[in-house]
Protein backbone atom coordinates (compact mmCIF):
# COMPACT_ATOMS: atom_id res chain seq x y z
CA UNK A 1 0.00 0.00 0.00
CA UNK A 2 3.00 2.08 0.85
CA UNK A 3 4.31 2.01 -2.31
CA UNK A 4 0.96 3.21 -4.27
CA UNK A 5 -0.06 6.56 -5.05
CA UNK A 6 -2.57 8.60 -7.12
CA UNK A 7 -1.32 10.60 -9.74
CA UNK A 8 -3.14 14.17 -9.87
CA UNK A 9 -1.63 15.47 -13.85
CA UNK A 10 -2.36 19.60 -13.09
CA UNK A 11 -2.19 21.96 -15.94
CA UNK A 12 0.96 24.09 -16.20
CA UNK A 13 -0.19 27.96 -17.03
CA UNK A 14 -0.23 29.05 -20.62
CA UNK A 15 0.98 25.41 -21.85
CA UNK A 16 -0.78 23.27 -24.22
CA UNK A 17 -3.78 20.92 -22.40
CA UNK A 18 -3.13 18.79 -25.46
CA UNK A 19 0.35 18.05 -24.65
CA UNK A 20 1.21 15.43 -21.73
CA UNK A 21 4.22 17.13 -20.74
CA UNK A 22 2.02 20.13 -20.44
CA UNK A 23 1.15 18.72 -17.09
CA UNK A 24 2.96 18.69 -13.72
CA UNK A 25 2.13 15.27 -11.93
CA UNK A 26 1.03 15.38 -8.96
CA UNK A 27 1.55 12.47 -6.13
CA UNK A 28 -0.46 11.25 -3.37
CA UNK A 29 0.76 8.74 -1.39
CA UNK A 30 -0.27 7.29 2.15
CA UNK A 31 -0.74 9.27 4.87
CA UNK A 32 1.49 6.56 7.14
CA UNK A 33 3.93 6.75 4.39
CA UNK A 34 4.68 10.22 4.93
CA UNK A 35 4.32 10.68 8.45
CA UNK A 36 7.22 7.70 8.24
CA UNK A 37 9.40 9.34 5.70
CA UNK A 38 9.26 12.77 8.06
CA UNK A 39 10.97 10.70 11.08
CA UNK A 40 13.25 8.94 8.66
CA UNK A 41 14.65 12.05 6.95
CA UNK A 42 14.72 14.05 11.01
CA UNK A 43 17.27 11.03 12.31
CA UNK A 44 19.01 11.55 8.66
CA UNK A 45 19.32 14.99 8.98
CA UNK A 46 20.38 14.71 12.47
CA UNK A 47 23.13 12.32 11.38
CA UNK A 48 24.42 13.79 8.19
CA UNK A 49 24.50 17.31 9.99
CA UNK A 50 26.27 15.66 13.41
CA UNK A 51 28.89 14.17 12.12
CA UNK A 52 29.78 17.19 8.82
CA UNK A 53 28.77 14.60 6.27
CA UNK A 54 27.12 17.51 3.75
CA UNK A 55 29.69 19.64 1.95
CA UNK A 56 29.52 23.27 3.53
CA UNK A 57 28.90 24.67 0.19
CA UNK A 58 24.87 22.99 0.53
CA UNK A 59 22.59 25.44 1.81
CA UNK A 60 19.49 24.48 0.21
CA UNK A 61 16.97 22.03 1.86
CA UNK A 62 19.18 22.15 5.38
CA UNK A 63 17.87 23.21 8.80
CA UNK A 64 19.22 26.92 8.85
CA UNK A 65 20.28 27.49 5.68
CA UNK A 66 18.73 29.17 2.65
CA UNK A 67 19.89 29.37 -0.95
CA UNK A 68 21.02 33.22 -0.86
CA UNK A 69 24.30 32.13 1.12
CA UNK A 70 24.94 30.70 -2.42
CA UNK A 71 24.60 34.36 -3.94
CA UNK A 72 26.24 36.25 -1.34
CA UNK A 73 29.16 33.52 -2.36
CA UNK A 74 28.84 34.42 -6.14
CA UNK A 75 28.89 37.94 -5.35
CA UNK A 76 32.38 38.03 -3.83
CA UNK A 77 33.93 35.71 -6.97
CA UNK A 78 32.12 36.50 -10.21
CA UNK A 79 32.23 38.99 -12.52
CA UNK A 80 29.92 38.04 -15.35
CA UNK A 81 25.64 38.79 -15.85
CA UNK A 82 23.18 35.98 -14.83
CA UNK A 83 20.35 34.94 -13.21
CA UNK A 84 20.69 32.71 -10.16
CA UNK A 85 18.10 30.97 -8.11
CA UNK A 86 15.72 34.23 -9.30
CA UNK A 87 18.66 37.04 -8.35
CA UNK A 88 20.13 38.86 -11.34
CA UNK A 89 23.81 39.24 -11.29
CA UNK A 90 24.57 42.01 -13.64
CA UNK A 91 27.88 42.93 -14.80
CA UNK A 92 29.11 45.40 -11.96
CA UNK A 93 26.84 44.13 -9.48
CA UNK A 94 24.74 47.41 -9.52
CA UNK A 95 21.36 45.42 -8.69
CA UNK A 96 19.40 47.68 -10.77
CA UNK A 97 18.40 44.81 -12.84
CA UNK A 98 17.29 42.79 -9.78
CA UNK A 99 15.53 46.40 -8.36
CA UNK A 100 13.50 46.76 -11.44
CA UNK A 101 12.35 43.22 -11.66
CA UNK A 102 11.73 42.76 -7.96
CA UNK A 103 9.68 46.29 -8.57
CA UNK A 104 7.50 44.98 -11.72
CA UNK A 105 6.52 41.87 -9.61
CA UNK A 106 5.49 43.69 -6.55
CA UNK A 107 3.39 45.94 -9.12
CA UNK A 108 1.49 43.32 -9.89
CA UNK A 109 0.79 41.60 -6.91
CA UNK A 110 -0.07 45.40 -5.46
CA UNK A 111 -2.94 45.22 -7.97
CA UNK A 112 -4.14 42.25 -6.24
CA UNK A 113 -3.91 44.23 -2.74
CA UNK A 114 -6.25 47.14 -4.42
CA UNK A 115 -8.93 44.90 -5.42
CA UNK A 116 -9.27 43.69 -2.23
CA UNK A 117 -9.59 47.13 -1.16
CA UNK A 118 -12.58 47.93 -3.06
CA UNK A 119 -14.67 51.03 -1.28
CA UNK A 120 -18.11 48.77 -1.47
CA UNK A 121 -17.07 45.33 -0.56
CA UNK A 122 -13.58 46.31 0.55
CA UNK A 123 -11.72 44.24 3.45
CA UNK A 124 -10.29 45.10 7.12
CA UNK A 125 -7.09 46.72 7.68
CA UNK A 126 -5.45 43.98 9.56
CA UNK A 127 -6.44 41.66 6.66
CA UNK A 128 -5.02 44.10 3.77
CA UNK A 129 -1.37 44.16 6.60
CA UNK A 130 -1.59 40.02 6.73
CA UNK A 131 -2.18 39.77 2.75
CA UNK A 132 0.90 42.61 2.10
CA UNK A 133 3.15 40.54 4.98
CA UNK A 134 2.33 37.01 3.36
CA UNK A 135 1.99 37.60 -0.42
CA UNK A 136 3.81 40.29 -1.19
CA UNK A 137 6.48 41.45 0.79
CA UNK A 138 8.27 38.07 0.53
CA UNK A 139 8.74 38.27 -2.96
CA UNK A 140 10.02 41.89 -2.87
CA UNK A 141 12.46 40.82 0.00
CA UNK A 142 14.01 37.43 -1.45
CA UNK A 143 17.42 37.52 -1.49
CA UNK A 144 17.25 41.34 -0.45
CA UNK A 145 20.05 41.07 2.07
CA UNK A 146 22.16 41.27 -0.60
CA UNK A 147 21.02 44.89 -2.15
CA UNK A 148 22.51 46.63 1.33
CA UNK A 149 25.50 47.21 -1.16
CA UNK A 150 23.07 48.87 -3.74
CA UNK A 151 22.90 52.72 -3.94
CA UNK A 152 19.80 54.69 -2.55
CA UNK A 153 18.04 55.08 -5.94
CA UNK A 154 18.31 51.09 -6.67
CA UNK A 155 17.14 50.36 -3.15
CA UNK A 156 14.02 52.93 -3.44
CA UNK A 157 13.14 50.94 -6.45
CA UNK A 158 11.89 48.55 -4.06
CA UNK A 159 10.47 51.13 -1.64
CA UNK A 160 8.47 52.18 -3.83
CA UNK A 161 6.32 48.72 -3.88
CA UNK A 162 5.93 48.81 0.00
CA UNK A 163 5.02 52.88 0.30
CA UNK A 164 2.25 52.12 -2.68
CA UNK A 165 1.29 49.07 -0.30
CA UNK A 166 1.24 50.80 2.46
CA UNK A 167 -1.16 53.51 0.52
CA UNK A 168 -3.91 50.87 -0.37
CA UNK A 169 -3.93 49.83 3.16
CA UNK A 170 -4.23 53.10 5.19
CA UNK A 171 -6.30 55.22 2.63
CA UNK A 172 -3.66 57.94 3.02
CA UNK A 173 -3.31 60.29 0.27
CA UNK A 174 0.05 60.97 -2.04
CA UNK A 175 1.02 63.52 0.27
CA UNK A 176 0.68 61.17 3.34
CA UNK A 177 4.23 60.70 5.16
CA UNK A 178 5.54 56.91 4.81
CA UNK A 179 6.56 57.20 8.45
CA UNK A 180 2.78 57.52 9.98
CA UNK A 181 1.43 55.05 7.37
CA UNK A 182 4.22 52.70 8.62
CA UNK A 183 2.69 53.39 12.31
CA UNK A 184 -0.72 52.86 11.61
CA UNK A 185 -0.26 49.69 9.40
CA UNK A 186 2.51 48.58 12.11
CA UNK A 187 5.09 47.82 9.00
CA UNK A 188 8.71 48.61 9.55
CA UNK A 189 10.38 49.90 6.93
CA UNK A 190 12.34 48.19 3.92
CA UNK A 191 16.13 49.63 5.05
CA UNK A 192 15.78 48.54 7.93
CA UNK A 193 14.70 45.36 7.38
CA UNK A 194 17.28 44.58 4.84
CA UNK A 195 20.14 45.96 7.07
CA UNK A 196 18.78 43.54 10.00
CA UNK A 197 18.44 40.47 7.36
CA UNK A 198 21.89 40.99 6.27
CA UNK A 199 23.43 41.21 9.95
CA UNK A 200 21.41 37.62 10.26
CA UNK A 201 22.89 36.36 7.02
CA UNK A 202 26.69 37.06 7.92
CA UNK A 203 26.40 35.82 10.83
CA UNK A 204 24.97 32.30 9.44
CA UNK A 205 27.53 32.37 7.04
CA UNK A 206 30.42 33.04 9.37
CA UNK A 207 29.12 29.66 11.55
CA UNK A 208 29.25 27.26 8.12
CA UNK A 209 32.39 26.44 6.69
CA UNK A 210 35.92 27.95 6.93
CA UNK A 211 35.21 29.99 3.48
CA UNK A 212 33.44 33.21 5.38
CA UNK A 213 35.20 32.85 8.83
CA UNK A 214 39.04 33.50 7.00
CA UNK A 215 38.17 35.29 4.28
CA UNK A 216 39.14 38.59 4.47
CA UNK A 217 37.09 41.08 2.60
CA UNK A 218 38.51 43.85 0.62
CA UNK A 219 36.65 47.40 1.24
CA UNK A 220 35.05 47.51 -2.65
CA UNK A 221 34.98 44.66 -5.12
CA UNK A 222 34.75 47.07 -7.93
CA UNK A 223 35.28 51.20 -7.64
CA UNK A 224 32.10 52.11 -7.47
CA UNK A 225 30.63 49.12 -5.47
CA UNK A 226 31.14 48.25 -1.80
CA UNK A 227 31.75 44.62 -1.12
CA UNK A 228 28.74 42.87 0.77
CA UNK A 229 31.34 41.92 3.47
CA UNK A 230 32.11 45.24 4.16
CA UNK A 231 28.60 46.92 3.86
CA UNK A 232 27.67 44.68 6.58
CA UNK A 233 30.80 45.17 9.02
CA UNK A 234 29.56 49.44 8.71
CA UNK A 235 26.14 47.87 9.71
CA UNK A 236 27.52 46.41 12.94
CA UNK A 237 30.37 49.20 13.69
CA UNK A 238 27.70 51.53 13.33
CA UNK A 239 25.06 49.64 15.54
CA UNK A 240 27.79 48.65 18.10
CA UNK A 241 26.86 45.16 17.48
CA UNK A 242 30.61 43.92 16.16
CA UNK A 243 30.39 41.20 19.43
CA UNK A 244 26.95 40.56 19.34
CA UNK A 245 25.90 36.77 17.76
CA UNK A 246 22.61 36.47 15.68
CA UNK A 247 20.53 35.18 18.85
CA UNK A 248 21.32 38.73 20.32
CA UNK A 249 20.57 40.61 16.82
CA UNK A 250 16.75 38.23 16.74
CA UNK A 251 16.12 39.30 20.36
CA UNK A 252 16.97 43.23 19.23
CA UNK A 253 15.62 43.37 16.14
CA UNK A 254 12.02 41.50 16.00
CA UNK A 255 11.62 41.84 11.81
Amino acid sequence: MWRKGEIIPILKVDKNPADIASFRPITLTCVMCKLTECLIVRRLNYYLEKFHCVSDRQAGFRLYRNTTEQVARLTQERTQEATYLGIVLDLRLSWNKQASRVQAVGKTRNGLLKRLSGVKWGTTQDLLCTTYKSYIRPAIESGSELLVTASEAVQNKIETVQNNALRIITGGAFLTPIQAMQLQANIKPLPFRRKMGALKLIERLKRHGDFWRNYNPAERRLKSQPTFLHVTLLILTSLLLTDSPCSRLENLFDI
